[in-house]
C-alpha cells in the first residue's frame, strides 16, 4: 500500500468516524439510579465528543490494522504479527469503551468530565503516531 493509497484510507476512515459520532450523538440516557441516589449523565457536549472521538478510534485503529495486514502479506515479521495483535487489542479497547455499547448494553456511561473522552484522546493519538511511522 504506497501513501497515497494510506492517505485515502485514513482520511476515509476518519471522516467515517467524525460522521458516525456526530450522527450517533443524538442518543441520549437518562439519569441511573443507584441506591436512591440518581447519577446524572454527561452533558451533551462531553457525550458527543466522547462519540466522535471513539468512533475516530475506531476507524483509525482499522485503518491501522488494514496497514499492517497489508505489511505483513510483504515481510511476513513475527513483530508484524505482534503488532496486529497490539491493535486487535486497541480496537477492541476502542468499540468497548463507546458509549454507544454502554447505552445498547443498559450499563450508565461514567459520570460528566473530561475523563469521559482523555484516554480516548491519547488512544487517537497513539493510532495516528502508529499510521504516521508504518508510512516512513
Amino acid at each position: 500500500m504506497n501513501k497515497s493509497q494510506t492517505l485515502i484510507l485514513v482520511g476515509t476512515m476518519l471522516a467515517i468516524g467524525i460522521m458516525l459520532g456526530l450522527a450517533l450523538s443524538t442518543l441520549r440516557p437518562g439519569p441511573v439510579h443507584r441506591e436512591h441516589q440518581p447519577i446524572q449523565p454527561p452533558s451533551e457536549l462531553m457525550l458527543t465528543a466522547k462519540l466522535v472521538i471513539s468512533f475516530v478510534n475506531v476507524f483509525l485503529i482499522i485503518s491501522l490494522l488494514v496497514i499492517y495486514i497489508d505489511i505483513y502479506r510483504t515481510v511476513r515479521s513475527r513483530f508484524t504479527v505482534g503488532l496486529i495483535v497490539t491493535i486487535v487489542a486497541l480496537l477492541v479497547y476502542a468499540i468497548t469503551s463507546n458509549p454507544i455499547l454502554q447505552i445498547f448494553l443498559g450499563y450508565p456511561i461514567s459520570g460528566p468530565g473530561p475523563f469521559l473522552f482523555i484516554p480516548d484522546i491519547f488512544t487517537a493519538l497513539a493510532a495516528g503516531v502508529l499510521i504516521y511511522l508504518s508510512m516512513e
